[in-house]
């Protein structure tokens, strides 16, 4: 069996964050929450796509006994999930500003986890 955990380093990457980032959620004061979490949010997704490009695939790599395939194609359609990530992340800052939610920081990790599900797909 065939196991390169090299070629899903960014998904866990992401979900390590996304944990780390609900860790954070609980200690973290109401009065910083937005500030803070869209921060580490874009900081989460810059070094994402740092790992994403530390290693192109212009041939076809498989892992997991072929169960994951890393190709060209692959590599570019996850940069452009989470270049659309951290767009959106800047883009709403303001809409989260504007009306007072309770719970701030579910929505960042809740689009890290979206980026997740469309970058494993």
């Amino acid at each position: 069996m065939e196991i390169n955990m090299v070629f899903v380093l960014p998904e866990i990457f992401l979900t390590v964050s996304v944990l780390l980032l609900m860790l954070m959620d609980i200690f973290t004061p109401d009065r910083n929450k937005n500030a803070v979490f869209m921060s580490l949010c874009a900081a989460v997704t810059v070094i994402a796509m740092l790992i994403l490009l530390k290693e192109p695939a212009f041939k076809p790599e498989f892992a997991f006994n072929k169960f994951f395939r890393l190709d060209f194609l692959a590599v570019v359609s996850k940069f452009l999930i989470l270049i659309s990530t951290l767009f959106t992340v800047f883009l709403s800052r303001k809409f989260i500003e504007k009306f007072e939610l309770k719970f701030k920081a579910e929505y960042y990790y809740t689009i890290l986890m979206a980026a997740l599900g469309g970058m494993l797909l």
